[in-house]
């Protein structure tokens, strides 16, 4: 299982990249084409520096959501429940 900070340090290069970035960009970048490969789609270079960042913590947020886990009672006549087995330590 991959630690919960892997999204977080993944989105922390995409921002290092973008910072080093930006400068370099033009006053409008591409963030759109067609099927043809022109581009059909413009944006500031603010946004197009930051977009990447963003959505990476956004998917990581919403992957690491906890959810709460239902227990149900076992069902007669089957040898399994959804609850977890108990551990003993």
């Amino acid at each position: 299982m991959r630690s919960r900070w892997f999204g977080v340090v993944v989105a922390a290069l995409a921002a290092a990249l973008s910072i080093v970035a930006y400068p370099r960009l033009p006053a409008t970048v591409a963030i759109h084409w067609d099927p043809h490969g022109q581009p059909n789609g413009y944006s500031s270079r603010l946004l197009a520096a930051l977009l990447m960042p963003i959505v990476i913590l956004a998917m990581t947020g919403l992957f690491h959501v906890p959810t709460r886990r239902r227990c149900t009672p076992p069902i007669p006549g089957r040898a399994w429940s959804s609850c977890p087995a108990p551990t003993t330590c």
